[in-house]
């Protein structure tokens, strides 16, 4: 049978019941439409893309319960609004996240420099120590020498 004559109303009746080709008719008169929608709304053309995809492949899964209340256009539009806004809500978060492990690294950086630093210092100290040490261990050998060589 002949689709692409049919209006929308027509075609969703038709894929509802199984007909693929009604569908991907619909698919082909509204992808541009909700490409666009998704590309303002998003602004960047792979994420309008990946969310495009998914609305279509939501509204087919949900066919069975559009009730046609609605055209299928404006039942399309929502969804597909709905999805670039859980897709900015993920975004945002994930940008959230980002933006706390960022500092979190740079919290970390900076403790292991201080940490570093510390270390640092603290094995300059302790080379003072042991060089004072062993200088002082040097003068008690020599003390013990020229003892040793007055009282033979």
């Amino acid at each position: 049978m002949d689709t692409s004559d049919r209006n929308d109303d027509e075609l969703v009746r038709l894929a509802a019941a199984s007909d693929t080709d009604a569908f991907n008719l619909l698919v082909e008169r509204w992808e541009r439409t909700i490409l666009g929608l998704c590309y303002r709304v998003l602004g960047r053309e792979e994420d309008a893309k990946d969310v495009c995809q998914e609305a279509f492949l939501r509204a087919y899964r949900g066919l069975g319960h559009f009730k046609g209340q609605a055209k299928f256009s404006s039942w399309l539009y929502r969804i597909a609004l709905n999805l670039c806004r859980d897709w900015l809500r993920r975004e945002r978060l994930q940008g959230l996240i980002d933006e706390n492990e960022r500092r979190h690294q740079q919290e970390l950086a900076l403790w292991l420099t201080d940490f570093a630093r510390e270390f640092d210092m603290q094995r300059l100290a302790d080379q003072r120590r042991v060089h004072n040490e062993l200088g002082a261990l040097e003068q008690y050998a020599d003390y013990l020498v020229r003892a040793s060589d007055e009282g033979r």
